[in-house]
Parts: C-alpha cells; structure tokens; sequence
C-alpha cells in the first residue's frame, strides 16, 4: 500500500494500492501525447515580483552570512519565472562572479530527475516498476533477491549508501557495471520494502535498469528525456566535456575556513544518484515541468509523490526520487557533495517552485526557502 500525498495541499487525501497506482500508470501512455513533445521556447524571466527587492536582500544577506563562495536562486511562479539570480563567485580565485548561466552540481537532487525518467518508461509501457527488476537487467539476475524499481527508487531496497573508507569518490571515471561493483558484493541491511535506508548505490541499480530496457546510455537518457525538452543545462556531469560555464568547488570547514577544492572528483559512478548539473533556473524549470504534466502524466506525478508503505504498515517520507513533507505542504530534494549543497521545493498547492544551489559544501541552502515562501507569500 502506498499513502497518498495529495498534489496539491500536501495533506494525506486516502489509501491506494501499488497495483491501482501502477495501473494507472500503464494506462497513462494514451495521454502521454502531451508530455512527450519538447517545449517550443523556454520562458523568458518575466517582470520582477514586487518583492523582488525583498527576495534580493534575503538572499544575498543569507549567502553572507552563510559564507557561500557562490550561489543562484530561481523561483517559478504559477509556471512563470519571478526571480532568477545569482550572488558572490563561481570561481573565488579567479575573480569570476557567478551569474544566472553558473552551472552548480545538483548532488542527490539527481534522485528526482532519474525517478522521472523511470517514470515516463513505465508510462511508455517499456519498464514495469512494481515488477521483479531482475527480469529487465539478466546481469542482476544471480546478484540480487527479489525486488522492484520501486523498492529502488523509494529507498526500500535494503542496499547501502556511502561508507568509512570508501573508494567511490575518486577521479576515475566509472561506467554503470564498474559502478555497480562498488557495492553490489555487500550484504543488504534488510529484505527489500522492510526499512527505509537511503542509498546513492541503490540509484545505480535503477540506471542499470534503464539502459537495459532502452539499450541507451544514461546520459544520452538524460539529454533526451529531460535536457532537451525543458532544461537546457540539466546534464549528467560528463568531465571530459569541458563547460566554461561550471562553478569551482568550495567546502565550508568546521573551523570556518572555506577552502577551495582544486581537484574535482569523478561522479560518473552515481550519475543517477548525486552526478548531475545544471543552472538553478533549469532545475527549477525541470521541476516545474514535473509539477504541470510536462515530462510526466499527472498519474506518474502522483505516483512518485506518494508516500511508501514499508511491509509493517508504517510509512516514510518518500516517494519514488522526491522526499515529502506534508505538514509543509512540499515536494523536495536536497543535495550535499564536493563543492556543493543544494535544495530543490515544490509547493504544488501554491504552484511555486524554489531552487537555491551553491558551490559550498557545509553549507544549509535550504534554511533560505521559508524565508523566500514567506516574501513571495506577501504580495
């Protein structure tokens, strides 16, 4: 059983099972019509809300005293952009400024892109998400129990995230198989669907499914799926492929000392989980693009905004890819690594979307995002 998250108020609306939810994403493919074509043109920034002044001063106030070397905010407003912009350095030693074209690492809010994609091939009929996912990828078949894209995708599949003395965050680049042997020898920490145990490893497994089923890399599944329909600069973070436009990486220390990291790490092994990129308008536009039927059927919306229910009955905060918070009223996502924290707000009732991203690892964007629902909320 799934718990309903009602896409507009954020207030539980009723009980469905996996097989209603599933089913009416099968069925979602004689709409689908309307999501699969690309966007004819982008929106323009509009005019300035009126509180645009407001919103200016708290972010860059926020940013200071925060001590982010670089960071971008974007507010979409009923579809519309009311404020895009972006305060301090993309690259402190160079003197660089950051501007709305910056582009940010989005760290796990890479989770809600992936699910999206997953998302539009179960509506496409291509991928069964309730399904035993060993039937789609043959070399899972001897490595892993019983378990679905959705156990995956809600973080229920009982496999590990990071651990002391990993190998992981490196400047090697990783395809998905050698990504997948980073982890998939280890035990789970439970039968899938028994406990809620967040994992990046577990969102290789859900690429690993996807390339399968569509015989395409993940990142030319990115490109078409989501870059080229309604963001432009929402990547995966292809290193050999040099973009001018990219932030340098900065780490906030404990002492206070916020330090540059000169070497960028490689996160081609958890391109699906923490390895994408993007300006924080392009991220806001993609989820806004969730949000209104765009990449998605409003019956896929709804099913990846649906709280889990784990095998004891009791439930999480998480959906498939997109963390829930009810008593706010939001869909979500943060995300933290090298170089950068970031937070991603839906707030479908008031059809508002916030992102703020930086450069700075150690730092709490998501402290900004009542402050801004609070002045965007006033006029």
């Amino acid at each position: 059983m799934l718990h309903l998250l009602s896409a507009w108020n954020g207030r539980p609306t009723g009980r469905v099972s996996v097989r209603t939810l599933l089913a009416l994403v099968t069925i979602a493919p004689i709409l689908a019509g309307a999501c699969s074509t690309p966007t004819a043109a982008l929106d323009p920034i509009q005019a300035p809300v009126t509180s645009a002044p407001e919103l200016r001063t708290a972010c860059a106030t926020f940013r200071e005293r925060q001590e982010i070397v670089g960071m971008s905010v974007a507010v979409l407003e009923h579809g519309r952009v009311a404020f895009a912009e972006a305060f301090g350095f993309a690259d402190r030693e160079r003197e660089k400024l950051a501007t709305r074209d910056t582009l940010f690492r989005l760290g796990s809010i890479s989770k809600p892109v992936t699910a999206t994609i997953a998302m539009q091939l179960a509506e496409e009929g291509k991928l069964d998400l309730g399904a035993d996912l060993r039937q789609f990828a043959p070399d899972l078949a001897s490595r892993l129990p019983r378990m679905s894209m959705q156990d995956v995708l809600s973080h229920t599949a009982g496999f590990r995230h990071y651990r002391a003395g990993r190998v992981d965050n490196s400047t090697t680049h990783r395809t998905t198989h050698e990504a997948l042997e980073l982890f998939l020898a280890d035990p789970l920490l439970s039968a899938p669907r028994a406990k809620y145990s967040y994992s990046t490893h577990g969102y290789t497994v859900a690429v690993d499914v996807m390339e399968h089923v569509t015989k395409q890399s993940f990142v030319d599944l990115v490109r078409a799926r989501v870059r080229d329909r309604v963001a432009p600069t929402l990547d995966c973070e292809v290193l050999t492929e040099a973009k001018p436009a990219r932030s340098a990486l900065y780490e906030k220390k404990e002492s206070g000392d916020v330090l540059h990291s000169a070497v960028r790490e490689d996160n081609s092994w958890k391109y699906g989980g923490g390895g994408m990129e993007s300006t924080a308008l392009d991220l806001a536009r993609f989820a806004d693009a969730v949000r209104t039927g765009k990449l998605v059927t409003a019956a896929g919306r709804d099913a990846m905004w649906h709280a889990t229910t784990l095998a004891d009955g009791t439930t999480s905060n998480y959906g498939l890819g997109w963390r829930l918070e009810p008593a706010l009223g939001e869909v979500m996502h943060t995300g933290s690594q090298q170089g950068a924290n970031a937070v991603l707000v839906i707030v479908p009732e008031d059809e508002l979307v916030f992102v703020v991203m930086t450069n700075t690892l150690g730092t709490k964007p998501q402290a900004l995002v009542p402050r801004l629902r609070e002045l965007v909320r006033a006029h």
